[in-house]
């Protein structure tokens, strides 16, 4: 028998700050939620076959609309709230078949509805005219919004790899529509994992690639790194071909820091020095624009402006061991040991010491949010915020012991995010944030494993991690999917 989900089991949220959970919008009816996706407008030639006709040979697609949807509650004493809110806000939309309505985290599916900002407000049928037609006033208003994201349960599910060794990093080219440069491409389809080095630097499979979103994944042709781990890697779509980069992550005697470049899905591989200073690494990279800048194990950062090719020095004066590094427009960040942090307000050009964290910890990852806000993970298990561009710093998430390896947003909408925690012993978990980090939820069901290095997220409700090897000796890899898929 079909079950359908109905609008009384519908409830409104509602977040004014992104430091600020969502608060449930008592007796709040919703209507109609609309998202223009874009006029298509059809591009004609003449027909080859009938002359004087023409045909429709392709179209081109506008871009997408604001959202729309409208609010209305009963008029109240006070707190009028669709009448009195200042200034934009994200809305939310739970709808669950039982259990406390106040409870964001009670539902069967949600949709967030970003940036939304009152477009008209207004008090309905504020007299009645006769005593027939007395009723209830309402207030009300007309809405709009940047993007709709669907929120779904999740599960994680293993992938099925074999004789492999522990892996640091992972990359996913985004989803796209068959065009006239190539084929589709699905959610999380194409993607490349790097690995750590068997003994005497010796690789199996120093990277791994798939084209089918993680069913299969195979070794590259040819190690790119033939002395050392890969500590991170990126993938560069262009219309004629696609760039693997990856970053050779373990020092070599008398040997400056180097990447590898191919253009061939890794059947070839060119090896690219950058700087000279001996037995550097690079620890972590950040894409600002078309740029990417890379950051070391001895505090120097290094930016290129041609797809790899070639670096220029940008800082050196630090002196710390870099981990992360994450941009907001032309604010940079970059997080290293014992508790040092370095930013930027000129888009990467220059750095300069911020202030700690204050916890004396080695500060593994960053990440910042849709509105600026920036986290921070450390070997402590702590996560510390800040709103003020790492002036200052806010003790925000206390997971008891462990580490906070990585952590990110959708970047999508900067809103959705997931960071890896590695617990007492090594046992990585994975969390979810479904209000822009103010607050961060377990999932449940994560596969065994020895501990989660890194993750990539395709959408708000899919993800992949990777991390340590498990107890059959192969790598850890698992994919964050919707739990009814």
């Amino acid at each position: 028998m079909d079950t359908f989900i109905t609008n009384a089991e519908g409830n409104f949220f509602y977040q004014e700050a992104l430091a600020n959970p969502h608060r449930w919008l008592t007796c709040t009816g919703v209507g109609d939620l609309e998202v223009p996706d874009g006029e298509r407008t059809a591009q004609k030639c003449p027909d080859p076959l009938n002359s004087g006709q023409f045909k429709i040979a392709g179209f081109i697609s506008g871009s997408p609309g604001a959202g729309t949807y409208s609010l209305t509650r009963p008029l109240a004493r006070f707190n009028n709230w669709l009448l009195e809110v200042p200034c934009p806000f994200e809305g939310r939309i739970n709808w669950v078949c039982r259990g406390n309505r106040q409870d964001d985290q009670n539902y069967e599916v949600a949709v967030l509805m970003h940036d939304s900002g009152r477009t008209r407000r207004g008090i309905s049928a504020p007299v009645a005219i006769t005593d027939d037609d007395e009723a209830r006033v309402n207030t009300s208003a007309d809405i709009n919004f940047a993007s709709l994201q669907i929120l779904y349960h999740l599960k994680t599910v293993r992938q099925e790899v074999v004789n492999e060794e522990a892996a640091n990093d992972v990359f996913f080219l985004p989803q796209r529509c068959e065009d006239r440069c190539g084929p589709a491409r699905g959610l999380c389809e194409e993607g490349i994992i790097g690995m750590n080095a068997l003994i005497g630097y010796v690789y199996s499979s120093g990277i791994k690639k798939t084209f089918n979103g993680g069913l299969d994944w195979v070794a590259a042709s040819v190690d790119p790194v033939t002395g050392g781990a890969i500590s991170r890697v990126l993938i560069l779509e262009r219309y004629d071909s696609d760039v693997y980069i990856v970053f050779r992550g373990s020092p070599l005697a008398d040997e400056p820091a180097e990447c590898f470049i191919s253009t061939d899905n890794g059947v070839t591989w060119a090896s690219v020095v950058i700087g000279n200073i001996a037995t550097q690494f690079i620890t972590c990279y950040a894409l600002h624009g078309a740029d990417i800048f890379a950051a070391t194990n001895d505090g120097y950062i290094y930016k290129s402006e041609d797809n790899g090719r070639t670096w220029t020095l940008v800082e050196s004066g630090s002196g710390f061991y870099f981990t992360e590094m994450c941009f907001d427009g032309d604010n940079g960040y970059v997080v290293a040991q014992a508790d040092h942090v370095y930013t930027s307000v000129d888009g990467g050009e220059s750095w300069a010491a911020a202030a700690s964290t204050g916890s004396g910890d080695n500060l593994l990852s960053c990440a910042v949010n849709v509105k600026g806000h920036l986290f921070v993970g450390t070997d402590a298990a702590e996560l510390y915020h800040s709103e003020d561009g790492a002036a200052t710093f806010t003790p925000w998430l206390d997971l008891g012991g462990g580490s906070i390896n990585w952590i990110d947003f959708d970047p999508q909408d900067e809103y959705v995010g997931f960071l890896a925690y590695d617990g007492i012993g090594s046992v990585g978990t994975i969390y979810r944030s479904e209000n822009g980090g103010a607050s961060w939820i377990e999932l449940t069901g994560v596969p065994d494993n020895n501990g989660i290095n890194s993750g990539f997220i395709c959408d708000a409700n899919n993800a992949f991690f990777v991390g340590e090897l498990c107890d059959d000796n192969t790598t850890f890899i698992a994919k964050v999917q919707p739990a009814g898929g």
